[in-house]
């Protein structure tokens, strides 16, 4: 047991602290007492990341860096302003414990190397998340039919990581491997990948994307394989074609993210994946704020994030092969049509003193974040474990 146990968690004491959201959910079912889950989402937040930084452990940077923007979410989703469209999810005692458990799968899922036990805890939180959406009588329908494609995601993943590990014989091994990988990679495809996010609260969509990147970092671990890159590219290529295509413009954004994630994933490029987590979640917080205050000067907001975008597409471009490139390229400028250049610049750069103190202070990680990932694109750090 104490063997398997070093094999799965970084370190007893990191695990232990990673467990804190679990123990404020208990809390505050516990105490039923509401109104201070903006001040333990801070704690949490500085808690996980001087733990991850005091206590040793076998995590690569990979996981380091993704625990640490996770542990910030339930940060960035209380202390969006209290409004109609942002607010009115969690402004139940309910509606305050849930999400720090779908936080607190996101973190062992994150945390633990086991591609099994990642997928069990991603199933998780989408369970939770849709028994969250599910509540009211209009979303139910629509929430479990969500939840049930994401499981199915659920059983293929589970199903191709006990396939990957099937080792009786040397014929048997490479069958098991490749039908391992396919059953792996459709599943973390579709629990990163379906689901619309239109007609949502904020609360939702942010805790949705921490799934999908969940899902996602356990899909960049399997670039080791290359049948498993070849499948990736073709899934990024085909995600950002309908995302620039198909899609309705509500949706383009996080299926675009998602797609250059796969991209990402597939050429092993650990630094564009984080940029587009990071770009992701500030993206839709911007976008949510701006529709929760009625503010309709310009069209998505979300889009904002383009900087982060533009530097993550140079960091994937460089190692991609030239039809996925020319695809990617393709889907790029077929997206900008979603976009009002104008308005948005005008509104963001040229009327910036008169914004709000939380669009100031997004459009500044906006910045901070762009001029780190430009200037750590010349290095590369490699993933540590692979399923």
């Amino acid at each position: 047991m104490s063997s398997l146990s070093a094999v799965l968690l970084p370190s007893v004491g990191l695990f232990a602290v990673l467990c804190w959201p679990f123990l404020v959910a208990w809390l505050l079912w516990v105490s039923r007492r509401t109104g201070h889950v903006k001040n333990l989402a801070a704690v949490g937040a500085i808690f996980t990341i001087g733990a991850l930084v005091l206590f040793p452990s076998r995590l690569d940077l990979l996981a380091i860096m993704s625990i640490g923007v996770a542990s910030c979410l339930p940060l960035l989703l209380f202390w969006l302003p209290q409004t109609e469209l942002s607010g009115a999810a969690i402004s139940t005692p309910k509606g305050e414990r849930l999400p720090f458990l779908i936080i607190g799968c996101v973190l062992m899922a994150l945390c633990l190397s086991s591609a099994l036990a990642i997928c069990v805890f991603i199933g998780a939180g989408c369970v939770i998340l849709a028994w969250w959406d599910g509540q009211s009588t209009r979303r139910a329908l629509a929430a479990w039919s969500m939840v049930r494609l994401r499981l199915c995601g659920v059983i293929l993943g589970i199903l191709g990581a006990a396939l990957l590990h099937e080792v009786p014989n040397a014929h048997a091994e490479v069958t098991g491997e490749i039908l391992g990988l396919v059953f792996l990679i459709i599943g973390l495809g579709m629990m990163a990948g379906l689901g619309s996010s239109s007609n949502q609260t904020a609360s939702f969509v942010l805790l949705d994307i921490a799934l999908r990147f969940a899902a996602l970092t356990l899909m960049l671990r399997l670039g080791y394989y290359p049948f498993a890159r070849d499948m990736m590219l073709l899934a990024g290529a085909i995600g950002s074609v309908i995302s620039a295509l198909f899609r309705r413009r509500e949706d383009a954004f996080l299926l675009f993210a998602t797609s250059l994630a796969s991209f990402a994933a597939a050429i092993q490029s650990p630094l564009a994946f984080l940029l587009l987590m990071i770009a992701a979640l500030l993206g839709m917080g911007i976008k949510w704020h701006y529709q929760s205050l009625k503010i309709n000067s310009f069209d998505l907001p979300e889009w904002c994030v383009i900087p982060i975008f533009f530097v993550a597409l140079m960091i994937i471009g460089r190692d991609l092969s030239p039809f996925y490139l020319g695809v990617m390229l393709l889907s790029v400028l077929l997206s900008c049509r979603n976009i009002d250049f104008i308005k948005g610049v005008q509104h963001h750069f040229v009327s910036c003193l008169s914004l709000d103190y939380f669009t100031k202070i997004m459009l500044f990680l906006i910045g901070f974040t762009t001029i780190m990932g430009a200037c750590l694109m010349p290095y590369s750090f490699s993933v540590g474990w692979h399923p």
